[in-house]
């Protein structure tokens, strides 16, 4: 059915469930709530009725049974298979038994769910006996039949009041708010359920959902029994119980394994991926947008994903995600999109921070994730930096500290891990360290005035881990290795100087700056070296064979001491019994809604009128954009309707889109496009990598001397066109900030942001 932790059973997806009572509404009414949850979440719902059940109900209302159990089935998106024995007369012989074999082989059920052994009615009892067989015979390759052979897992055996001799809870199955809901529309197509006198069936299972959900800690649940050998098979995982392993019972590659944070390429694992994962030992993974697609694939993966680490190593695993906001989002499916730090920094009111701390949390930890790469603690006063910028909070190193703190207590106070980054700090760079190794040449001092300022302040306010930087320190180090490799700075620094002792965590070994001066395997092993706990390898499944064969024949050669990976070990499983995930259930539409009306507001409060006003007149006017697009390897895909468009279809204006690496041609083109206009607007996207746009606005001034310019996502945009008399920042160029783009230049919305950054000239 899926696997176990704290007392509650969590199903995998992508499944085929056959839930098999003796009449029809035995397994609607017992494991209903399961089977309407796990439909929401993807399965497939088969219904089996060994007989109609008629006696239920009014006389000779058998052909009404079966209508009940199919539109019940229908309701799910599922089927119903009604077998034609009469109540009360089910036979205990071996043709029974083959008919649910094929059944079974023709479905291909994952999982059986069925009646307990001990009970009252002999239907019910036969029914038991006969599923148990029936599975058997289904799974007999020798058993020569017309579909091949075909093993399901289970039985699960449903709680049922006229079953319960002997009955113990064993697992307990999550039902979620929806299913639940779900589950009571479709129980209401069965008459007897409603309408019984001698017992109110609706009433005892509602009711028995809730009290089973508080024993499992969750609103609603359904109790199973198994079989005695079948306890045995999953012991380990017992109600209450997580097994840990400690440090003394795992092999050296084990300890390897627990280093390691891997991607991998889709939103599934293939047979590749489980082979490579468990030959490897892997103990922690990170989601892009390649791995994620919907709320139910994500929700379905990271169940995958946590029951292959407790299956192989007994230990949960982190599963990390750099949700950031803004720019660097990574799922937007099942989860409020939320503006970036800038934006939310231009709000000015530091609870809103907080607030948005609390939301990710609560989302991240309901889809199985428990470890967020966020929030970025670099101070950006590099106008030019081409990776931070608007990633950052500002370039106030105590408002930035203000800020992150806020965040990284909302995100760890309700369960999942916050990561201060990118230590000691990539806020002045020119250099984007995807693509090239920077090189900063400021003394302690310098830093400690203004780059580690953020990250003294994280410590203090109990951040569990820090991701480090892949930028050379020149005057920070004696071994000349960039952040991420430098025991100076890891260790000398780190640990020492700041007495940080949570998780270091480096950024992606794939990453340019040390694949192509150091490898990335070579690179997984100084860091380590150095002092880092989680050495981040984000694609390539060889690169990471690779590091933990490096790692491992290391330690072999006394290259490196295990009593340093043991280091790692004590605060990594440390800090998983620390954020031990509870349970994984998809928040409720309404829920998402709530936290998505509060990231629209953080949104429209974000919008920053840097200069001038906005006083639109009714003239013929023609708004200019870019088309959006990834400015580096953090950003996500970028898939939405351009500014321009957006804008001038609610103002009855024209509208043009040009490229961001305009030539002189077109450049002139679009000059002579808007001669004759009376009114321009333009939004321009990062001018300090594509500075042709600044002369496209200083030629447009000449048309339009009250031209408003906006900043799409860099309020740095300004420096380059000063002589902009009306400058807007948005601070990120997404769905959500150009909504509240429209929404203010229809006048619906003031501008009260306070711009995070100092602006040359302004």
């Amino acid at each position: 059915m899926g696997r176990y932790e704290e007392g509650v059973e969590i199903m995998e997806s992508k499944r085929v469930i056959m839930a098999i009572g003796g009449h029809i509404g035995d397994m609607e009414l017992t494991a209903g709530g399961t089977l309407a949850t796990m439909a929401l979440e993807g399965h497939h719902i088969i219904t089996v009725a060994l007989t109609a059940g008629e006696r239920g109900n009014p006389a000779h209302l058998t052909d009404q049974k079966i209508e009940e159990a199919t539109k019940f089935a229908k309701r799910l998106g599922g089927e119903a298979i009604v077998f034609d024995y009469l109540d009360g007369e089910l036979p205990n012989n071996e043709w029974v038994r083959y008919q649910l074999c094929d059944v079974i082989r023709h479905n291909k059920p994952d999982v059986l769910i069925t009646h307990w052994s001990h009970s009252m009615h002999k239907d019910h009892a036969n029914t038991h006996k006969i599923v148990k067989d029936a599975q058997f015979l289904a799974g007999l390759p020798a058993l020569n039949r017309e579909e091949k052979a075909h093993f399901a897992a289970g039985p699960y055996y449903a709680e049922n009041w006229e079953d319960s001799d002997h009955f113990k809870p064993y697992v307990y199955s999550v039902v979620s708010e929806d299913g639940f809901k779900l589950w009571q529309k479709a129980i209401d197509y069965h008459w007897f359920a409603l309408n019984s006198t001698s017992f109110r069936y609706k009433d005892y299972y509602s009711n028995l959902k809730g009290v089973r959900g508080a024993e499992a800690r969750v609103r609603y649940a359904e109790a199973f029994e198994l079989d005695p050998m079948q306890k045995r098979v999953i012991n380990k995982f017992k109600r209450g119980e997580l097994i840990m392993k400690t440090i003394q019972e795992m092999s050296l590659k084990e300890k390897i394994g627990q280093l390691i944070v891997a991607g991998f390429a889709g939103p599934s694992l293939s047979e590749a991926d489980y082979a490579h994962f468990e030959q490897y030992h892997i103990g922690n993974f990170i989601y892009f947008a390649r791995n994620v697609f919907s709320k139910s694939s994500v929700l379905s993966l990271s169940k995958e994903l946590h029951e292959l680490c407790l299956k192989n190593l007994g230990v949960e695993p982190f599963i990390t995600v750099d949700q950031e906001g803004g720019m660097v989002t990574r799922i937007f499916d099942g989860a409020a999109i939320f503006p970036g730090n800038m934006a939310m920094a231009a709000t000015d009111d530091v609870t809103n921070v907080y607030q948005e701390g609390v939301y990710m949390a609560q989302e991240l930890l309901n889809l199985g994730i428990n470890f967020n790469l966020a929030p970025v603690l670099d101070v950006n006063n590099n106008s030019h930096n081409p990776v931070i910028g608007v990633r950052s909070y500002g370039d106030d190193p105590q408002k930035v500290a203000e800020f992150g703190c806020a965040y990284i207590k909302g995100l760890q106070h309700h369960g999942v891990i916050a990561t201060a980054k990118h230590f000691p700090g990539h806020g002045d760079t020119v250099v984007d360290s995807h693509y090239g190794l920077p090189v900063i040449n400021y003394d302690l001092t310098r830093l400690e005035e203004v780059e580690l300022v953020p990250f003294k302040a994280a410590i203090e306010c109990g951040i569990d881990a820090i991701m480090t930087t892949h930028i050379k320190f020149s005057k920070l180090t004696q071994d000349d290795y960039p952040a991420t490799l430098s025991k100076d700075i890891l260790t000398g620094i780190l640990r020492e100087q700041l007495k940080f002792d949570g998780l270091i965590m480096t950024d992606c070994m794939e990453m340019k700056a040390i694949a192509d001066h150091y490898g990335s395997a070579e690179g997984a092993l100084l860091a380590i070296l150095a002092g880092a706990d989680l050495v981040c390898l984000s694609h390539s499944a060889e690169i990471q064979a690779k590091a933990c064969d490096l790692i491992y024949e290391a330690v072999l050669d006394g290259r490196l001491l295990e009593s340093r990976i043991d280091e790692s070990i004590s605060r990594i499983l440390a800090l998983k019994e620390k954020y031990k995930l509870q349970k994984m259930n998809v928040l409720s539409e309404e829920t998402i809604e709530k936290h998505q009306v509060f990231a629209r507001q953080m949104s429209r409060d974000s919008l920053t009128m840097v200069k001038g006003s906005l006083n639109l007149r009714e003239v013929n006017t023609l708004v200019l954009s870019p088309l959006p697009v990834s400015l580096n390897a953090a950003d996500d895909a970028l898939k939405l309707d351009s500014f321009a468009h957006r804008v001038a279809t609610e103002l009855g204006a024209d509208f043009e889109i040009f490229d961001l690496k305009l030539n002189v041609e077109q450049l002139q083109a679009l000059i002579e496009k808007a001669k004759p206009y009376k009114q321009i607007i333009i939004g321009t996207y990062n001018v300090s990598m594509f500075q042709i746009q600044a002369k496209l606005v200083q030629e447009l001034l000449q048309i339009d001397e009250e031209l408003v310019a906006v900043g799409l996502r860099n309020p740095y945009d300004l420096e380059f066109y000063p002589e902009v008399k009306h400058f807007v920042a948005s601070y990120e160029y997404s769905t959500l900030a150009v909504d509240s783009l429209v929404s203010a230049f229809k006048g619906e919305e003031t501008f009260s942001g306070i711009c995070p950054v100092k602006i040359a000239g302004v």
